[in-house]
């Protein structure tokens, strides 16, 4: 599952699925720091915005993400989200079930020179 959380012209956190072939091509985005991290059972990042755009890639475990509104995505090992809504009302995250979640970070940037 690959999965858009932007802010749309009203200025609301919205889900939406994307394809990876969205990311290349000319004024593609390209990765510029990647982190692997982890977060316990039953961890909760309240109410915040990503800092740049960014793919989360769940490696492994189970989290949630929520918008504004109450809405819920859940996401498990090999799903992808692109977190684009760095201003808005943001998200929140909670790690789900028994196990820690395990993801990669790969922050993005767009080409040298501009999109």
């Amino acid at each position: 599952m690959h999965t858009r959380v932007f802010v749309d012209d009203r200025g609301v956190t919205r889900f939406a699925p994307f394809e990876p072939t969205e990311l290349q091509g000319p004024g593609a985005t390209m990765p510029t720091t990647t982190l692997f991290d982890s977060r316990p059972p039953g961890a909760v990042q309240e109410w915040h915005n990503a800092l740049v755009p960014m793919l989360v890639i769940t490696l492994r475990g189970r989290m949630e993400v929520e918008i504004e509104g109450g809405a819920t995505q859940e996401f498990g090992p090999g799903d992808v989200r692109l977190a684009e809504d760095t201003t808005g009302a943001g998200h929140r995250t909670r790690v789900l079930g028994d196990e820690p979640w395990h993801f990669a970070v790969l922050m993005l940037e767009p080409p040298p020179g501009g999109a």
